[in-house]
């Protein structure tokens, strides 16, 4: 089982002591290896994007040092590591399995881990699809006598549903739950929880988990909400949706495109003209800024009813606003074979 009930030992590697006729040997390969963190380190800290080619460069350095280099190696050291292996953050995806293999050196090297060290193994584990491992680490935090926090439980959260396990997800919310929340548990470990429920289908327990972010004062966020709004609408309709937004929508929050558009593309699902025309006035009304979602919605409306001139006028209306097309305005244009009929292309 990879659930929280599992046995995790935690496996040391052994400590070799430095031998005397390597220590030159040791030092040079190390020094090789430093300057070249040192490199990376200052562009890092300056900001600049690192050539993967160089990430590259200091990481075939640092595989080639041996355990008893390794050893040499400061805690401050490896920490500089890892922040140049993160560095890059959405411009270049950290190789999860250098990181695990930097954190496995350091608990070889019975380095002090900080409880960021297990964030950071628990997250690279779980993007690595190794379920199993990333609870061990869990688990082993707690036998060391750390207290998990609201992070902790968050990539956690996130180990489980990379390896789709929901029912695992589940029962980690559940025993949070009665077991009380950390103070700092943040919006979004409820929203990724929700979510699941609602994409399997139970839209009830959905809002059981709502409910319990109102009991433990736990603000939702916009977007907790139309997650709540967007399974509404698909389990119960356009009224229904209304009545979450209307009622459940707390006034110092402030609804968003998506929220309307997620009442509005209801609204044309069921014809529900009124419904359309509220909506519209609505946005209208609130300020609301309409995107490309929104125009291709009404787009659709137009196309459903057979009214094509008024479909190019929307797409139109769309790019005078300096709005891009998406790939739903697109395939909406090509289903209908507007592209025949009018130079939307032009």
């Amino acid at each position: 089982s990879r659930h929280l009930n599992i046995d995790a030992q935690q496996q040391d590697g052994p400590s070799l002591p430095l031998s005397e006729n390597t220590n030159v040997e040791a030092v040079s390969g190390l020094e090789k290896f430093r300057g070249i963190l040192s490199q990376c380190s200052r562009l890092a800290t300056r900001g600049s994007y690192l050539n993967p080619h160089l990430l590259s460069y200091m990481w075939d350095s640092y595989v080639a040092l041996e355990f008893n280099e390794k050893s040499l190696i400061e805690l401050n050291e490896f920490d500089e590591i890892l922040r140049v292996l993160n560095h890059n953050g959405h411009k270049y995806q950290p190789k999860w399995g250098q990181l695990v293999t930097v954190l496995e050196d350091m608990k070889k090297l019975n380095l002090e881990y900080k409880l960021d060290h297990y964030h950071m193994l628990i997250i690279a584990l779980g993007k690595r699809k190794d379920l199993t491992n990333a609870v061990k680490v869990f688990l082993d935090l707690q036998s060391r006598g750390m207290t998990p926090n609201g992070s902790t439980f968050n990539h956690l959260i996130d180990a489980y549903l990379t390896n789709h396990d929901y029912t695992g997800a589940i029962e980690v919310y559940k025993r949070l739950k009665y077991s009380n929340f950390p103070k700092d548990i943040p919006t979004s470990f409820f929203n990724k929880i929700i979510k699941v429920q609602c994409s399997r289908g139970y839209w009830k327990n959905a809002l059981d988990i709502y409910k319990d972010m109102r009991t433990f004062n736990i603000s939702p966020s916009i977007r907790t909400l139309n997650i709540i709004l967007h399974a509404t609408c698909e389990h119960k309709g356009y009224e229904a949706g209304l009545q979450i937004l209307l009622e459940r929508f707390p006034q110092s929050l402030k609804k968003d495109i998506t929220s309307y558009n997620i009442l509005l593309s209801t609204a044309v699902r069921e014809d529900n003209f009124d419904g359309i025309m509220w909506i519209w006035q609505e946005m209208r009304a609130a300020g609301i800024k309409l995107s490309a979602v929104t125009y291709t919605i009404m787009m659709q409306f137009h196309i459903k009813h057979g009214r094509l001139e008024e479909a190019y006028i929307t797409y139109r209306e769309m790019t005078s606003c300096k709005l891009r097309p998406d790939f739903d305005t697109f395939r909406t244009l090509l289903e209908a074979s507007l592209f025949d009929d009018y130079s939307f292309g032009k």
